[in-house]
């Protein structure tokens, strides 16, 4: 049995070694788990010194027919991508003629990972690069010690291929203080070894359509109604066929309008389409009914859904769209009040929900910084107790939640979000489904990007290459799911497939309201209605109309009084529609007082 590389004296590591796995599955997701089959190619034994920022522990190499990957250990946790000092050195050919010779090895290509920028050399030639112009992805998008990243060998750099020699030798370098190998050494990789396996190439499709089908899509500043982006939208709703829409950026279009898009792009064939909105960006879609929702803090909301069937079962689904950037004070603060109602939930206090009904998690999370909130999710852990009580695990009190973790269809990567054209960043992954995995078995996860994807599969689901791009700087993540049964004592009774909205208001004016708004309420079936002003905890304000109404319109108004007759407030309040004790709609108010 050979010797730990770790323990093999550095004077032999300048040999070509090769990946000890068998056809192992790497995944750029920034879980890191899947590296534990993938020999160490070297670990730094020796004590740095103590007084440097950064000490690099250990890299690992592997590769695939179509990139090259890459893995390393640092001490303490750093954001790579912003502010590091972090540089790669690969000579792609192994050549110290070409390239620029820095007496270590003649480097073809240079990456500083806190710039986001890099160069290739060739012939006395420099030429600057950005991410995309080597296809380069890094994972995780938060601060950690362990990172992995993929190059595309094929990137074409002065007009050939950047990692198609036979064998390349590369070194990683913190400033001038560290590196990886120590002494001006460099390491050796041969690509001739044994390649990582290439990812399944599998259809869209459910594998099952007792299967439950969620969607989870960042739509881009209301891009989802902008002419030149509808058609590359319409071609991925239609080809995904989700069950459970969520979306998010939606800050300039109602619910209604969500609906009626819906409507004529997926024509209701087993049950109408349906859409709530939780201001100022979240819309839930779906042909099952929305029993209940409530608002959970700037940038969550929560709806209480009745799945027809053949899925017959209740579930709590949670839509979130987390501040981005350096806002992990406000990330986490969302995030705490989410587990609060998450436990708030199992105790009864929030929805009358179904004992062990699937609870899932997803929307734009934003995790760019602190580590911490990635775990909070998990394990339901919340910072400040003081303000949101104490932790409890968010799978029903008895374990934690668990991350699909989907990948792109026709690569090993995991990223949801593109960034622009110039930008520092690699694409990142930013959107993420979590979910109860004592009622949910997980069935089949993507992230769709239609340009990754081979011909004849565009031309089978009637996709263009071009269609996520154009759509969205986000790609929608898909993830199915089958339902065990739901233990609560009782048999839960077959429910029908969702029915049009019995009535639902059509007008709200004036808006902003300052003295009296104008409310236009339809009734397609007559019964019992309640109108209600609610605020966005849900509690009440006051009452606009409580009796039975017939078919027709009904013109009511609110004259921004509460049930006490004192003036409400400035801010974001809902008008919300109840016929036969269903909660059918939930429409945005907001008050400004002068």
């Amino acid at each position: 049995m050979p010797r730990p590389l770790s323990y093999v004296p550095f004077c032999l590591l300048f040999f070509a070694f090769h990946l000890s796995l068998s056809a192992q599955d790497l995944r750029i997701d920034g879980c890191l788990d899947d590296w534990a089959a993938v020999e160490r190619s070297y670990i730094d034994i020796d004590s740095d010194d103590q007084a440097i920022d950064t000490d690099i522990i250990s890299l690992q190499l592997a590769h695939s027919e179509a990139y090259f990957f890459l893995s390393f250990k640092l001490m303490p946790a750093i954001a790579l991508q912003k502010g590091s000092t972090m540089t790669l050195a690969i000579d792609t050919d192994n050549s110290a003629a070409t390239g620029r010779r820095n007496g270590r090895i003649g480097v073809d290509l240079e990456w500083n990972f806190g710039t986001g920028t890099g160069y290739a050399f060739a012939d006395g030639q420099r030429a600057g690069l950005r991410p995309e112009d080597i296809g380069l992805v890094i994972a995780p998008s938060m601060r950690s010690d362990r990172f992995e990243l993929a190059i595309d060998r094929d990137a074409r750099v002065f007009d050939r291929p950047l990692l198609r020699s036979p064998v390349c030798r590369l070194y990683l370098q913190d400033s001038d203080l560290d590196a990886l190998p120590d002494d001006g050494d460099s390491l050796l990789y041969d690509f001739s070894g044994q390649t990582i396996a290439a990812p399944y190439h599998y259809s869209l499709e459910k594998e099952a359509p007792e299967h439950l089908r969620l969607l989870s899509y960042n739509v881009h500043f209301d891009a989802l109604f902008e002419p030149e982006r509808r058609d590359a939208f319409r071609r991925i709703f239609r080809t995904l066929q989700a069950d459970v829409i969520g979306l998010q950026e939606l800050y300039e279009h109602d619910a209604d309008q969500v609906e009626e898009l819906f409507t004529d792009w997926l024509p209701p064939e087993s049950g109408f389409w349906s859409a709530l909105k939780i201001v100022p960006d979240l819309v839930l879609v779906t042909r099952h009914t929305i029993r209940d929702w409530r608002y959970i803090g700037p940038g969550a909301g929560a709806f209480h859904l009745d799945l027809a069937a053949p899925f017959n079962s209740e579930a709590l689904l949670i839509l979130v769209h987390a501040a981005c950037c350096d806002k992990d004070v406000e990330r986490q603060a969302l995030f705490d009040e989410l587990m609060a109602f998450l436990r708030d939930t199992y105790d009864g206090r929030t929805f009358a929900l179904q004992q062990g009904a699937p609870v899932i998690l997803m929307g734009d999370f934003n995790l760019v910084g602190d580590p911490d909130q990635y775990q909070s999710l998990l394990k339901g852990t919340i910072f400040n107790s003081a303000q949101f009580g104490p932790s409890a695990l968010p799978d029903w009190k008895t374990r934690p939640l668990i991350d699909r973790k989907p990948r792109l269809v026709n690569a090993p990567l995991a990223h949801t979000w593109l960034p622009g054209g110039g930008s520092s960043f690699t694409p990142g992954r930013l959107d993420y489904v979590f979910y109860s995995g004592s009622a949910l078995t997980p069935g089949k996860a993507f992230v769709l990007e239609t340009t990754g994807m081979h011909a004849d599969s565009l031309q089978r689901h009637r996709l263009l290459s071009s269609d996520t791009d154009q759509a969205s700087d986000h790609l929608p993540l898909v993830a199915d799911f089958a339902l065990r049964n739901v233990k609560t004592g009782s048999v839960v009774s077959p429910r029908l497939p969702a029915t049009p909205l019995p009535c639902f208001i059509t007008e709200i004016a004036p808006q902003p309201l300052s003295g009296t708004s104008r409310l236009t309420l339809r009734i397609r079936r007559p019964g019992n209605v309640r109108i209600e002003i609610i605020d966005t905890h849900a509690r009440f304000i006051v009452r606009l109309e409580d009796r039975y109404l017939t078919v027709g319109e009904h013109r009511l108004a609110w004259d921004g009084l509460d049930h006490r007759a004192a003036p409400a407030t400035t801010g974001i309040y809902f008008c919300r529609v109840i016929h036969e004790s269903q909660v059918v709609q939930s429409l945005p108010l907001l008050v400004l007082r002068q």
